[in-house]
C-alpha cells in the first residue's frame, strides 16, 4: 500500500470479469486534514492508486498507470459520511497490457468511472520508481503535517531524478518530471528542468513508438500551461 493506512480491503472478490472489492477509508488519515480542512474529500489520484493496488493484488505483480483515457468524477467521496466504498474492476489483458474499466459506488450514488491501461512494473522498474515519486510528490500536497509534507516531497522528487538519470531518454518519465515541476509551488525551487523537458519531449514525441506512451504524453500537454497553442497542435 503506497498510502499507508488510508483505507482497509472489507472483502476481495475474484470473479470472470475481473473483481469485486469493498473498502473502507480511514476518515482520521492525514490526507484528509489537508484535503480539505473542515471538509474531508478522497483526492481523485488516491482513488486512482487504489484501484491500481486491487488489480494488482489480482494479478499479482506490481503494475503502473499508462493511459487513463477516460475519468469520470460523479460525485464527491466524504470519508466521514461514506466511508464505504464498492469498487467494480473489469480486467482484460491485450498485448502486454492490463485493460480496466472500474465503477466505484457508496450507497447507491456512483462516484468514479474508470478507464485506464496498466503496464507490467517488471518490465521496466525504472518507469515504476518515476511513477511511485510522481504520486509521492503528489500524495505531499494533501499531507497538513509539515514535516511529513517535505518528507513526501523530497522522497518523491529523488524517485524522480534517479529515474531521469537512470533513462534520460524515456519520454514517460520526463513527461512525469514535467507534470510535476509545473504544478510544484516556486518556493519549493524544484522546476530548474520545465524547459529541458518541454524541449525533449517537442522533439521526441513524433519518435516514441509505443501508441499508449504517445496517449499519456499528448493528455497532459494538451492541458498543460506550459505549452501554446502552437506547440499543442503537435500533438
Amino acid at each position: 500500500m503506497l498510502i499507508e493506512g488510508l483505507y482497509t480491503t472489507e472483502t476481495f472478490d475474484k470473479n470472470e470479469e475481473g473483481i469485486s472489492a469493498q473498502i473502507k477509508l480511514n476518515p482520521n488519515h492525514e490526507i484528509f486534514k489537508g484535503h480539505f480542512p473542515g471538509k474531508p474529500i478522497m483526492p481523485g489520484v488516491c482513488m486512482i492508486q487504489i484501484i491500481k493496488e486491487l488489480t494488482e493484488r489480482s494479478l499479482g505483480q506490481d503494475l503502473f498507470l499508462s493511459v487513463a483515457s477516460n475519468v469520470k468524477f460523479m460525485a464527491i467521496i466524504n470519508p466521514e459520511t461514506d466511508p464505504i466504498l464498492l469498487i467494480d474492476i473489469n480486467l482484460s489483458e491485450m498485448d502486454g497490457l492490463f485493460k480496466v474499466k472500474s465503477t466505484t459506488i457508496f450507497g447507491e450514488t456512483v462516484a468514479l468511472k474508470l478507464n485506464a491501461t496498466f503496464k507490467s512494473a517488471e518490465e521496466d522498474n525504472t518507469i515504476l520508481v518515476a511513477y511511485k515519486g510522481a504520486v509521492s510528490a503528489l500524495t505531499a500536497k494533501y499531507t497538513k503535517d509539515n514535516t511529513e509534507r517535505k518528507e513526501l516531497f523530497k522522497n518523491g522528487v529523488l524517485l524522480l531524478e534517479f529515474a531521469v538519470s537512470q533513462k534520460p531518454e524515456n519520454i514517460e518519465i520526463r513527461c512525469l518530471r514535467l507534470s510535476i515541476q509545473e504544478n510544484s509551488p516556486k518556493f519549493l525551487k524544484y522546476r530548474s528542468n520545465i524547459e529541458e523537458d518541454k524541449t525533449f519531449i517537442l522533439n521526441h514525441y513524433e519518435k516514441t513508438k509505443s501508441k499508449a506512451v504517445k496517449e499519456f504524453v499528448k493528455s497532459y500537454i494538451l492541458q498543460s500551461t506550459g505549452f501554446n497553442t502552437e506547440e499543442k497542435q503537435r500533438f
